[in-house]
């Protein structure tokens, strides 16, 4: 009888969804963790998203929007060990607040992938121009071929 539930244990395991599989990895990990274990991944008063991973082997992504009920359990029980005193007070930095009171137009993302897409966006943009004065040289070289070979250079 045992081996009968043994596998009606796999096949839940199997009928779990990606972000289920996800939400189960999260509950075993938070069971798991010591005062300590949470002080390491202190970072500024929140969890520091590449040591939770390596912890974990949770995504990151998984707890930063990808996967909604796993970013809401992650921020409750960043509440939960901040009260308890396993996480230091949210340290807001100085620079960011400075840059944003100046309107300079500098945000801070909270999202790395947000910071990532606007870093690429900005690469994009750059190429364009570039390819754009690439045009500009192909198209005056190819005059530039047109007056050579109306005037005999090349027959």
């Amino acid at each position: 009888m045992s081996k009968k539930n043994q596998g009606n244990e796999k096949d839940k395991n199997k009928k779990l969804t990606p972000a289920e599989k996800t939400l189960e990895k999260l509950r075993i990990w938070v069971i798991d963790q010591t005062r300590e274990s949470i002080m390491e991944l202190d970072n500024n008063g929140k969890v520091n998203r590449q040591k939770f991973k390596a912890q974990s082997g949770v995504n990151s992504r998984a707890v930063t929007g990808q996967n909604p009920k796993a970013t809401k359990m992650l921020k409750r029980m960043e509440l939960k060990w901040r009260k308890a005193g396993w996480l230091s007070e949210v340290v807001e930095s100085t620079s960011s607040s400075k840059s944003n009171d100046s309107g300079s137009g500098v945000s801070e993302f909270l999202d790395p992938r947000d910071a990532e897409i606007a870093r690429l966006n900005r690469e994009i943009s750059k190429l364009k121009q570039q390819l754009y004065q690439k045009d500009i040289q192909l198209r005056r070289f190819d005059e530039f071929k047109d007056v050579l070979y109306r005037e005999g250079f090349f027959s």
